[in-house]
C-alpha cells in the first residue's frame, strides 16, 4: 500500500517512521528506517547504523542502492502492493 505523502522533486523532504528495540535491558539496541513515501523497511543490527544510513540520506542525497547505505543495512524488505 503506498502512502498518499508528496515527495519533493528536487529530494528536499524525506520522511521515515524510525523504530528501536532490543530484546532484553541486556542487548543491544536494533533499529528500522520505513520509509513514508515508498513503504520499504530498513533494519539495522545499532543505532550508530540507522544514523549513519539518515545521515547519508540528507547530506549525500544517497539512494536506496548506495553502497554505503547497503554497507549499513542489515536487512532490506520492499512493501508490495
Amino acid at each position: 500500500m503506498k502512502k498518499n505523502v508528496q515527495q519533493q522533486p528536487d529530494g528536499s523532504y524525506v520522511a521515515f517512521m524510525v523504530r528501536m528495540w532490543r530484546d532484553s535491558a541486556r542487548s543491544q539496541w536494533r533499529a528500522s528506517a520505513q520509509s513514508v513515501h515508498t513503504g520499504e523497511v530498513v533494519r539495522f543490527a545499532s543505532v550508530p547504523m540507522l544514523l549513519h544510513y539518515l545521515h547519508s540520506h540528507v547530506a549525500h542525497g544517497a539512494t536506496k542502492d548506495d553502497p554505503e547505505l547497503e554497507a549499513a543495512a542489515t536487512e532490506v524488505e520492499t512493501e508490495e502492493d
